[in-house]
């Protein structure tokens, strides 16, 4: 990776940050097919996305990269910072309608990501981070592709969720021995799926729920799945089904609310 990588890169990261995107190489994995969904594809997608020239004034963007990247500042101006951050703000916006005007058009006030300086240098820091984990290639390939995960399989993790708390509340309906029975079946079953999942996935959501459902430790996350592709890009597997990157979580669960194990601290 070259500077204008790096940078057009740690953009999409930016972007990243913000949700409800309206542009579909936001959603990369959501919005290609399996057979689209290449690295080298992903490549070329975010390139005509994103245009570093937009908010470069002298800086050479094909120079190599430093050995020891501690700041943005070691790749462009403070100057330049302020473009990156006025290019943001003024060429792109999130939002979907959800409302419907007098005439019967849906419509809402679109918002724009709007990070001040020190917040564009603090995210850059969070951003080196990530990449001496894998200098090699984009992040945010991998960024995307966790975030696919935990979308398309929201519902069967909180469908696991209904089941244990259900299973759970039939506590006291229930004969002290026969519970204890099911419980060894329900925790044998989980088990099971666990290790049928870390034989065919080369890592495994982490996290922990709350009211509203699974909270995914995101970074740490990420963090693991750029080791795994370290040193050189490698192709992922974009045919194993997305639950089976949740089956630690689901029986960390299990343990949560069966056996009052605190597995994971939320991130």
């Amino acid at each position: 990776m070259n500077t204008k990588d790096l940078l057009t890169d740690f953009t999409i990261y930016l972007l990243l940050l913000g949700d409800e995107f309206r542009n579909d190489e936001l959603q990369f994995f959501d919005k290609n097919t399996k057979e689209e969904a290449n690295y080298n594809n992903y490549l070329s997608v975010i390139n005509n996305l994103v245009d570093v020239e937009y908010f470069l004034w002298d800086s050479n963007i094909n120079k190599p990269l430093l050995s020891k990247i501690k700041s943005l500042n070691d790749l462009i101006s403070n100057k330049e910072i302020e473009f990156l951050q006025d290019y943001i703000r003024n060429e792109f916006d999130f939002g979907y309608p959800t409302e419907v005007n007098e005439d019967g058009f849906p419509w809402r006030e679109n918002f724009q990501l709007d990070f001040t300086i020190d917040e564009i240098k603090s995210h850059f820091k969070d951003y080196i981070d990530l990449i001496n984990y894998n200098s090699g290639s984009y992040t945010t390939y991998y960024q995307q592709y966790l975030n696919s995960l935990h979308n398309n399989a929201k519902n069967n993790i909180q469908e696991t969720k209904n089941n244990i708390d259900n299973f759970y509340t039939n506590k006291n309906s229930l004969d002290v021995s026969l519970f204890s029975e099911l419980t060894d079946e329900l925790k044998s079953e989980l088990k099971k799926d666990l290790l049928k999942s870390t034989q065919n996935t080369s890592f495994q959501m982490q996290g922990g729920f709350d009211d509203f459902g699974f909270v995914l430790n995101f970074k740490d996350r990420l963090k693991s799945i750029l080791e795994v592709n370290n040193s050189k890009y490698s192709e992922l597997n974009l045919n194993i089904e997305p639950k089976q990157y949740f089956a630690l979580a689901k029986y960390e669960y299990y343990l949560f609310k069966i056996e009052g194990k605190n597995i994971f601290e939320y991130p």
